[in-house]
């Protein structure tokens, strides 16, 4: 077969020629991302010991918890915009987009938590183990609280009326 022909055969409706376009977007994205992700990291990692704020440390903590998985999965629905797709295999890549990226905020939002409680753990620490015992608990009720919005999140994404 010659090329030309091999890439304006149709598989599922589209020519192949647009979904080598629609996965080199796919990895092309996701490999810029992570790209980024690293680089930022290891830049903020260097910035992050020079300085006494926590922030940079908390945002070197974040990011550093960024899963590649997770972007690959979210860069599949836009790069799918050059493909003719039914309506409900598009609605189906969106909500795969959405659930990746709500399972990114959860880890964000749970290493927040974790970061949270140890830094002021070390302060409370110091105290009494009543302080402690509190902060664990406020620990565990803010993990709830994270679980119990990005599920609300979720369902309304579904199409599940949470109100």
């Amino acid at each position: 077969m010659i090329p030309n022909e091999f890439l304006t055969y149709r598989w599922l409706g589209n020519p192949i020629e647009r979904w080598l376009l629609a996965a080199a977007f796919v990895f092309v994205a996701t490999g810029v991302l992570w790209g980024l992700k690293v680089l930022a990291v290891n830049r903020l990692t260097g910035f992050a010991k020079r300085t006494p704020t926590a922030f940079d440390d908390l945002l070197v903590e974040l990011l550093s918890r960024t899963r590649v998985l997770l972007i690959f999965i979210s860069t599949m629905s836009p790069a799918t915009a050059v493909l003719r797709m039914p309506a409900d295999v598009r609605s189906g890549l969106r909500t795969a987009s959405v659930i990746a990226l709500l399972i990114q905020l959860a880890i964000w939002g749970n290493a927040f938590i974790s970061f949270w409680l140890r830094r002021y753990g070390q302060r409370a620490a110091d105290t009494s183990g009543a302080a402690t015992t509190a902060l664990s608990t406020i620990a565990v009720v803010a993990r709830m609280v994270l679980g119990l919005v990005l599920i609300l999140f979720l369902l309304d994404n579904l199409g599940i009326d949470v109100t």
